[in-house]
């Protein structure tokens, strides 16, 4: 099966060209709240308006430190939501599109109390500044955060063994998938997971969509 959606850490600039002729779609790049402008990861707004020209869908996940509990609490949430809110107004992302929290680890239902603290305010901030919320996580912390309101789209890791997800991509209940046995791939020289949307959710998964051309 060929996927045509990747996350990655790595600026793509030096490689629009190729990965649009390779039949690229949709990438998924980072917010860094560490507030470290220099941060590795971190998409700057000439790249992302690069990918957009080229035809090519932006998604945005933000992340730092978020593989361990004591990462969420709500003034963690307020932080990063004001994080992204700064970058989505520097570069200019529409409203109406999605930033997606990230809790990069097996969470626990012990676990919960502290990661709904945090998108309680995250979810809040960003959806009153028009904005849509998803999260990158594990089946059963999706699923409980969807079921509280504070999220719009699910993104399920690729760790097969992390509570609910197999049962989440089993049922359906999911926008993104960063597939199972598909990540840290090298492609094109880019450390790269490989995702794909629910053929279920008519396509939408919160992503940035370039422009249309004139004509079309």
């Amino acid at each position: 099966m060929k996927y045509t959606i990747f996350d990655t850490p790595d600026d793509v600039t030096k490689k629009i060209s190729a990965l649009k002729k390779a039949g690229i779609t949709a990438i998924m790049r980072y917010d860094d709240p560490s507030g470290n402008a220099h941060s590795w990861k971190q998409i700057g707004g000439p790249e992302y308006n690069s990918i957009l020209a080229a035809g090519i869908a932006v998604a945005i996940i933000s992340e730092w430190a978020n593989n361990h509990v004591g990462y969420f609490n709500a003034a963690a949430g307020k932080r990063d939501a004001d994080y992204s809110l700064h970058r989505a107004q520097q570069r200019n992302q529409p409203q109406g599109s999605a930033i997606y929290g990230t809790v990069d680890f097996d969470a626990a239902p012990a676990d919960m109390t502290r990661i709904t603290a945090f998108f309680k305010v995250f979810a809040q901030k960003l959806r009153a500044a028009g904005y849509k919320v998803g999260c990158y996580g594990s089946g059963y912390t999706n699923g409980k955060l969807k079921a509280a309101g504070l999220i719009d789209y699910e993104m399920i890791t690729c760790s097969p063994g992390f509570l609910g997800s197999k049962d989440a991509i089993r049922t359906g209940n999911y926008d993104v998938w960063q597939v199972f046995g598909f990540c840290d791939q090298n492609y094109m020289g880019l450390s790269v997971d490989w995702d794909t949307p629910n053929p279920l959710r008519k396509g939408d998964w919160g992503q940035i969509l370039p422009p249309k051309k004139a004509g079309k």
